[in-house]
């Protein structure tokens, strides 16, 4: 019955069109070239009577066309339905529609007032269902006040007890519908005036955060548990945002946009694939299954193995020439263990040797790494490029080529460090010492007292620890799967929320005796357009950089370490900084004075690669003057560890390391240090003020 009833409904997808102005007419006919053994109007006719139920009337000047009558067009519809014809569906649907209206409101609308009530467009009077082309087939949302009543569907796929997939199609497109209905109801109700647009909000919110009780949608495809949980987390952070203070459990919040942008993409991921399942469905139905004479299309993946075979055997097949007739058997297994060695050595960035291999042999074998090394960048960078503009890019090759960049800059980063430890250091004697004593002379100038070492009965403590731990377990709040290094430092986090003098203790010890610290490791983030690096500390050492973090920023901020025109900062919201900042250049003397043809500019420099050309021990010189040594030591020290990436590690001597918890404290003295050497130190000394009577940001005294 499945099969006739996909059959019929291709059919007439293909040769019917929709007439008539009160009561559609639908006709179809076959023409004689679509003509087929055995397919004639008679036969469709019997089918339908004997299978379905449904009577449909040969056209009386054509025995090729046939009519459904208007009592059996609604029952066609839901029986049978069409194929491959979208405009036709949407009448249908329409059809349909204007036949649940008729019953639920016991009227007797016509068709075309009904088209015209539901304000669909129209071409004209008399057939207004031929402008349904643009329009979109959606589920039937009630038009009564209930929303429960009548879900009415489209789409009808033969279901099979062994073939899986079909069940798949059906449940997976009934379920997604049954989304898109809830959503169109609520709408509905939302035009009907029964909710407000605050409510409407609250409940899309709801809907989209509650797709696991809504619909079943996981139960025929289970990985959409990923967008569930998605949603669940950033209903919990939503929720904890608003829901505080006075709002308390709060009336609902209707901040439904991040919800609705998960199952958007989940949406345009299904689609096709429901689409493609769809027609391998009906194509077996039709025509059987047909494994034999397939070509294997030629593959990314097939592209890049074959390359690296051909160039494997050309390199085996002039090694082996090289060598006599007699060892060229059992050699030629090792010579491949070496090539992979030598290929793996590359990767990681390590120098391959082999004591005792014939120079020859060893020139073929580098040689083949060379060619294999320029082709691997090559694909990558050619990768980056279609990632980055936007094309279509499998997954695994863009994970994959996240991986080789890591390596390509892994390379230049440790090409870098050996180029340092060889040339360095670049800064010279006579430009440390201007710069060292340039900062000795602005803090006397302003007084500052450094920053002591913290001491054991802190007044502050608590509080700054308990920031601290804030911090670093807010970064866990949306995320739903953490791996065991995570799940230790959630466990830190607690354990030091539980027994935090301990901690305290801990902390101050390890900030006094700790100079030598667990390698730091490091990954891309794959922003698509650039990559982000992340670098993964030891959780307990994280902890003690978090403490030193907030206590750093606290009595630098307590002292007034920065100058004044270090911002965005603390003294005032950054819109509040937009107007001062107006308010300055308004201020000027002649901003606006034009008459000899003069105009106000502004200067802005770019200081390029400052994080990654910051000298260590310059930088550990810099900080004494501000801080204890011992916690200028053991910044220092916290920068000059080992970095590693799988097999790839080295030890960071220069630069600053930016996953750091302090590396902003750090960056900002370093980079005011840098504006007074650009400024001077009277320039400098004007803008900030007197020591006791600072300026604010661009004023200054009369």
């Amino acid at each position: 019955m499945s099969v006739q009833r996909e059959f019929i409904a291709a059919w007439w997808g293909g040769r019917c069109v929709l007439a008539g102005k009160d009561v559609p007419d639908f006709v179809a006919r076959i023409g004689k070239d679509c003509r087929k053994p055995g397919v004639s109007a008679e036969w469709i006719q019997h089918t339908l009577d004997t299978v379905f139920g449904i009577s449909a009337e040969c056209v009386a000047d054509s025995s090729d066309e046939l009519r459904l009558t208007p009592d059996s067009l609604v029952t066609f519809t839901e029986k049978v339905g069409v194929r491959y014809n979208s405009s036709i569906q949407i009448s249908l649907d329409l059809v349909r529609r204007w036949s649940r209206y008729c019953t639920q409101t016991s009227t007797k609308t016509g068709f075309a007032e009904f088209v015209q009530m539901i304000r669909l467009p129209q071409s004209s009077q008399t057939a207004p269902h031929t402008a349904l082309q643009t329009s979109v087939l959606v589920p039937i949302a009630s038009i009564t006040d209930d929303p429960t009543k009548h879900m009415v569907y489209d789409i009808t796929v033969p279901q099979h007890e062994n073939f899986v997939a079909g069940t798949i199609v059906v449940h997976n497109c009934r379920e997604i519908l049954r989304l898109t209905k809830l959503i169109v109801d609520s709408h509905v109700q939302y035009r009907l005036g029964n909710v407000d647009a605050f409510q409407l909000a609250d409940g899309l919110q709801y809907l989209f955060a509650h797709v696991g009780q809504l619909t079943g949608m996981y139960r025929y495809k289970y990985r959409l548990m990923r967008q569930i949980r998605a949603c669940k987390d950033l209903k919990h952070l939503i929720y904890y945002r608003f829901n505080t203070g006075p709002v308390s459990k709060g009336p609902g919040v209707g901040f439904w946009a991040p919800g609705w942008r998960v199952w958007l993409f989940f949406l345009r991921g299904i689609v096709p694939l429901l689409e493609r399942w769809l027609g391998n469905l009906l194509a077996r139905q039709f025509e059987g299954r047909n494994s034999k004479g397939v070509v294997k299309s030629l593959t990314k993946q097939r592209v890049d193995s074959h390359y690296d075979l051909e160039l494997r055997a050309a390199v085996m097949h002039d090694i082996l020439d090289m060598m006599p007739e007699g060892i060229r058997g059992n050699k030629s297994k090792v010579i491949l263990q070496h090539l992979s060695e030598a290929w793996r050595c590359y990767k990681a960035n390590i120098p391959w040797q082999v004591p005792g291999m014939p120079k020859p042999i060893e020139n073929m074998i580098l040689r083949y790494v060379k060619s294999k090394a320029d082709w691997w960048t090559s694909v990558a960078h050619y990768n980056r490029e279609r990632i980055r503009r936007g094309a279509t890019v499998d997954k695994a090759i863009a994970r994959r080529n996240c991986g080789r960049l890591t390596r390509l800059w892994l390379k230049s980063e440790q090409e870098r460090q050996r180029n340092y430890l060889k040339d360095g250091p670049y800064v010279s004697a006579e430009e440390a010492v201007a710069i060292y004593t340039t900062a000795v002379h602005w803090l006397e100038s302003r007084r500052f007292s450094p920053i002591p070492f913290p001491p054991l009965s802190y007044k502050h403590d608590p509080k700054l620890l308990i920031l601290a731990l804030e911090r670093l377990r807010e970064s866990y709040s949306v995320q739903g799967h953490v791996n065991s290094s995570q799940r230790e430092e959630l466990g830190l986090i607690e354990q030091a929320f539980d027994s935090p003098h301990e901690t305290l203790n801990r902390i101050k010890r390890l900030l006094l005796t700790q100079r030598a610290f667990k390698e730091v490791g490091i990954e891309f983030m794959d922003m698509y357009s650039h990559l982000v690096p992340v670098f993964d500390v030891e959780p307990l050492e994280k902890i003690t950089d978090a403490y030193l973090d907030q206590y750093l920023w606290y009595e630098a901020d307590k002292r007034r370490l920065w100058a004044p025109w270090v911002k965005p900062a603390d003294s005032e919201p950054p819109p509040l900084l937009v107007y001062k900042w107006c308010q300055g250049v308004n201020n000027l003397d002649g901003a606006w004075d034009v008459d000899s043809g003069e105009c106000t500019v502004m200067l802005e420099a770019r200081l390029a690669r400052v994080f990654e050309k910051i000298d260590l021990t310059l930088l550990n010189r810099l900080l004494r003057l501000v801080l204890d040594h011992n916690l200028a030591d053991y910044m220092t020290a916290k920068n000059n560890v080992g970095i590693s990436f799988k097999d790839m590690n080295h030890v960071n001597t220069y630069g600053l390391i930016r996953g750091l918890q302090f590396a902003p404290f750090i960056f900002q003295y370093y980079g005011m240090i840098i504006d007074l050497l650009i400024l001077g130190l009277q320039r400098a000394s004007e803008m900030a003020g007197a020591p006791n009577m600072p300026n604010d940001f661009l004023q200054f005294r009369d």
